[in-house]
């Protein structure tokens, strides 16, 4: 359901207290105090302001990650500023009554009028709401905003979706409570409109988990971009390391499989699969300078071309695990990934259920030798307990000779030459 034209319910709500208002159920539009169309051209503006609609406040940081993911976050915070300035212009001297700026956050002026609060903010659906709800039922929330960024649309879904089973439980809580049949056929009407307009399954069923998957896939683009900007373009081809790749060694990548000193030729094509007969868990060993980074992120580069041709394939993703202090390795995995990549909690704990990152852990070298020791058992109780779960470590042999504790993966590889004349070889 669709809207294109003012909401006139809105509008007739706001326009006897002379504020400027915000209407986000339906057409996106903002309005002076005199009631007359504030024209935002940018969508990313529009969403900006959609954004705070929703949240009331948020750092600068924060919204210019979300509506520039794709840039480094100095570019992002400079886009932001340019697109606040540009919005400062065409509200003109109504400014300070729709915005607070300050150095390192925004917020929406409380003096706005906007459809959502009165929904949003509520804990009951009392009789002051049913004008607000009326509303809700008829006009889609975030109409109109959707556009080609994965991070925008999949951030513009999420709310929906929360906003969604917000308004299924107040109505449900208010049906519990009234004692009127006329009462409760309407709200159990509203119910089932909202159930349309949001896609929101009746419960006992697992819709939340559906939005997640599909909330995830939003996603997938976002994330693989991600890496492939910084790991990528910013390590690899940078320094010159696309070009080069060390020959390997193979030894026991599938269980049961003794194939230990057989040499594979230094082609990526070679190595890949030899890490895919593996199931992505292996444990690459190598001094200082001998290719461990270089072998990683060429691999990285072939994973994300599956990516692209293939969209259920996992998201390869670098995590450094040297700020690791000790706790439950598989959470903090999991916080890591939404705090290095810039993922809502919620869709990067998704990411790790459904199976759809393939991790490869650095910086075991930098831990100290006693948590060293913590990490190899956490890896091995991660490698028995999620036995599904794809990921590699690549750290210096003596690390394990020293702490008498072993990875155990499917394959292990050591170099033992430097790129690019390296041999790889594997090691039981």
């Amino acid at each position: 359901m669709s809207i294109h034209h003012t909401n006139n319910q809105f509008l007739q709500l706001v326009s006897s207290e002379k504020r400027l208002s915000l209407q986000v159920f339906g057409q996106f539009c903002l309005r002076n105090e005199a009631g007359q169309v504030i024209s935002i051209s940018s969508k990313k503006t529009r969403v900006l302001l959609a954004a705070l609609a929703f949240r009331g406040e948020m750092s600068r940081r924060e919204l210019a990650r979300l509506l520039w993911s794709r840039h480094a976050d100095e570019h992002a915070l400079t886009s932001l500023r340019q697109a606040l300035s540009r919005l400062k212009s065409s509200v003109g001297e109504a400014w300070p009554r729709l915005l607070l700026v300050s150095r390192h956050r925004v917020k929406l002026h409380d003096g706005v009028g906007c459809d959502l609060r009165a929904l949003l903010n509520s804990e009951q659906l009392d009789s002051s709401k049913r004008q607000a709800l009326s509303i809700a039922c008829k006009h889609r929330l975030f109409e109109g905003l959707d556009n080609k960024d994965p991070v925008i649309n999949g951030w513009l879904a999420d709310c929906r979706g929360k906003f969604a089973v917000h308004l299924q439980n107040l109505i449900q809580q208010q049906m519990s409570v009234s004692g009127s049949a006329e009462e409760h056929s309407l709200l159990a009407n509203d119910a089932r409109v909202l159930a349309h307009l949001y896609v929101v399954a009746e419960k006992n069923t697992d819709t939340q988990g559906q939005r997640m998957d599909s909330l995830c896939e939003n996603y997938v683009d976002y994330l693989a971009a991600k890496v492939e900007y910084f790991w990528v373009n910013g390590v690899l081809k940078r320094l010159g390391l696309d070009q080069v790749l060390p020959q390997l060694k193979e030894t026991t990548p599938n269980k049961g499989a003794h194939r230990e000193g057989i040499r594979i030729p230094a082609d990526i094509n070679n190595i890949l699969s030899t890490f895919r007969e593996a199931g992505g868990r292996v444990v690459i060993q190598g001094e200082p300078e001998y290719g461990r980074t270089t072998l990683m992120l060429r691999l990285l580069v072939e994973l994300l071309k599956q990516v692209k041709s293939k969209r259920e394939a996992p998201v390869p993703v670098v995590l450094n695990v040297a700020h690791w202090t000790g706790n439950r390795l598989y959470t903090w995995l999991k916080n890591e990934l939404s705090y290095r990549y810039d993922l809502p909690n919620d869709v990067a704990g998704r990411f790790f259920q459904s199976r759809r990152v393939l991790l490869f852990l650095e910086g075991v070298d930098e831990l100290p030798r006693q948590l060293f020791a913590s990490f190899v058992h956490e890896i091995n109780s991660l490698s028995c307990v999620q036995g599904d779960f794809s990921f590699s470590v690549f750290c210096r042999e003596e690390l394990q000779l020293q702490a008498h504790c072993k990875i155990q993966l499917n394959a292990s590889f050591k170099i033992i030459s430097p790129v690019p004349t390296g041999l790889l070889v594997a090691t039981e």
